[in-house]
């Protein structure tokens, strides 16, 4: 079980790295909810011929799917409007904040201790973000970086996924030695799909609603169907990887796919990145401290 989930995690880690890239391509000067509505709708269509390869005994996460869809929508509608407007570089290692939030939310919610660790770990991922907008002394460059809309954006999105993180790993603990992982990410990404739809329907009347995910893909088919595919089955990993090891151990790892995201966004957009990739590094060394 353990080489089931360290395979899926390293998967899940280089579809990271890519994904956040291949995001911003794609919803570039769009609406993230029609962006949202492609990750929902043709994410459940790539998870369908292997949802129910494995039995479903019962249709009881239904339910927690539909809130943990409501959760990952609103996060992810954030999370690509936030790489769309900023710089991946810049607004990818902001991302691992999440971390953060997950660890706060285990201590609140769950009755977790803080270590001297954990502390540490909070104090390396502050000072880390400080390399990514860098300003006269690390204060400065923390204040600058929080006055970035993008980087608030993602911040936003990050405390989301943390609590859409919470509710995957009970689902997974809950549906016993064998969870029907891939039927619940499909479901997930129906609901998501569905919300989606409802937005840009109430904005735009159903027609014109229903029309703009679809001219996206048109328009920008290879970095759309990209970043749906990476976004999806790096999420399926995820649940995969959650089989064998614990959420505050899957989340510290997952964030190595940022480093990746970071020297892509150099390819990809000739972005400056020599401090932002050292900030990411010091936020990731923060991250597996807080895990100790």
């Amino acid at each position: 079980m353990l080489s089931l989930a360290a395979a899926a995690m390293a998967g899940r880690i280089a579809l990271l790295g890519l994904e956040k890239n291949a995001m911003k391509r794609a919803g570039e000067g769009r609406d993230p909810v029609a962006v949202l509505f492609l990750v929902g709708f043709v994410g459940g269509i790539l998870i369908l011929p292997f949802a129910f390869r494995e039995p479903v005994g019962s249709w009881s996460f239904a339910p927690v799917a539909a809130l943990s869809g409501l959760v990952y929508f609103t996060g992810i509608t954030l999370y690509v409007k936030a790489l769309s407007d900023g710089e991946v570089s810049l607004v990818s290692p902001v991302y691992s904040f999440n971390v953060f939030f997950l660890l706060l939310l285990s201590v609140l919610l769950l009755g977790e201790s803080l270590s001297a660790w954990k502390i540490a770990g909070m104090v390396l991922m502050v000072w880390g973000s400080s390399f990514l907008n860098r300003s006269a002394g690390w204060k400065a460059s923390v204040a600058a970086l929080c006055r970035d809309r993008a980087c608030r954006t993602m911040i936003a999105a990050s405390l989301l996924m943390a609590v859409g993180r919470i509710i995957d790993a009970k689902v997974v603990g809950l549906l016993a030695e064998n969870p029907p992982t891939l039927a619940y990410a499909m479901v997930q990404t129906a609901f998501m799909a569905g919300y989606a739809f409802a937005v840009l329907a109430w904005k735009k009347g159903a027609k014109e609603g229903a029309r703009l995910p679809f001219e996206l893909l048109r328009e920008r088919p290879w970095s759309s169907l990209g970043a749906v595919a990476c976004n999806v089955y790096a999420y399926v990993l995820l649940l995969f990887a959650l089989r064998g090891m614990e959420v505050s151990v899957a989340e510290p790892l997952s964030m190595l796919g940022t480093l990746i995201s970071v020297v892509l966004a150099r390819v990809m957009f000739g972005e400056a990145i020599r401090d932002r990739l050292m900030g990411a590094t010091v936020m990731v060394g923060g991250a597996w401290l807080m895990f100790l």
